[in-house]
This record gives structure tokens, C-alpha cells and sequence, in this order.
């Protein structure tokens, strides 16, 4: 098992640790990404372990790059990927890079770079709370936008203060 897997695995089982959800986070569209089209909602309800997290890692892990960021925010980037997709997960890490620098150093476009990863090692990684706040403040605009999914929000916040 290849060293990027391995990290794979040790920040899924941390994110399963807080799933709320059976299917360990896989979505319909996350598998067929993955196994093809003629997937259904039945797939998903029947879906084994180790189809689960080899869904994850080829549609979530892989594609969001977070091999690319210090170990230690890995687990709270690669949850932040699958409840948001990763635009919006990149987007969400590179507020945190800013919030913790006088100067904005990154752009916000929702694109993990290099520059991005190398920005985090040097501020979010060395205090993960950074990247909580961040993400808990996201969940608090979500409220304020959309009040009748407070308890989605709230739950959120508990997941997000709970990981690594």
C-alpha cells in the first residue's frame, strides 16, 4: 500500500469516527463518478467498506489533492471536501491562510495550488483551530442565509470542533 494511501486511510477512519451517516459520506454522484453512470440509489444502500473508501479516495482524496497538505489539517481537509466538494473546501482553507496573515496572501478562487498548500504548511498547520474557525464561520453564514437548516448547521459545528 503506497505512503498517499496510507494517509488516505488513517484521516477516513478519523472522519468515520463523526459520520452521521451509514454510507460513510458517499454520495450517489461520488459513486458514480467512480464505478459508472448506471448506478442507483439501491448501489448506495448496499455499498461494502472497502467500495466505500476506494469511492472516497478516487472521487474525493485524489481530485482534492489533499496529499498536498501537512498531515495534520489533512483530516479536517478531507471531511471539508466531502461535505462541500472541494471548490468550496479549497475556498474555505484559503480564507484560514489569510485570517491567520496580516496580508492576504492567497487568492480565494477555490483552487488548491502549490502556493495554496505551501501557504497552509506555513499557518494553518501549525494551528489547525485556524482552519476550524474558518469553517465555523462558514457554517454561521450558512445559518444567517438559510435559518430552517439551523440543526443541518449546528451538527456541523459539533463535526467540525470534534476533528483533528
Amino acid at each position: 500500500m503506497s505512503t498517499d494511501r496510507k494517509n488516505f486511510e488513517a484521516n477516513y477512519d478519523a472522519v468515520l469516527k463523526n459520520a452521521d451517516t451509514p454510507n460513510g459520506g458517499v454520495t450517489l454522484q461520488m459513486l458514480r463518478a467512480v464505478k459508472g453512470n448506471n448506478q442507483t440509489q439501491n448501489s448506495l444502500e448496499k455499498i461494502t467498506k472497502k467500495i466505500m473508501r476506494d469511492v472516497v479516495y478516487e472521487s474525493v482524496w485524489k481530485p482534492g489533492n489533499v496529499s498536498m497538505l501537512s498531515e495534520n489539517i489533512q483530516t479536517q481537509y478531507l471531511d471539508m471536501c466531502m461535505v462541500h466538494e472541494s471548490k468550496e473546501a479549497v475556498r474555505i482553507l484559503q480564507r484560514a491562510i489569510n485570517s491567520a496573515t496580516a496580508i492576504p496572501s492567497v487568492s480565494v478562487d477555490g483552487i488548491m495550488r502549490k502556493g495554496v498548500a505551501s501557504a497552509a504548511t506555513k499557518t494553518v498547520a501549525k494551528d489547525v483551530n485556524i482552519l476550524k474557525a474558518e469553517r465555523c464561520f462558514f457554517y454561521a453564514e450558512e445559518i444567517r442565509r438559510r435559518p430552517n437548516q439551523k440543526q443541518f448547521w449546528v451538527k456541523r459545528f459539533t463535526r467540525t470542533i470534534s476533528l483533528g
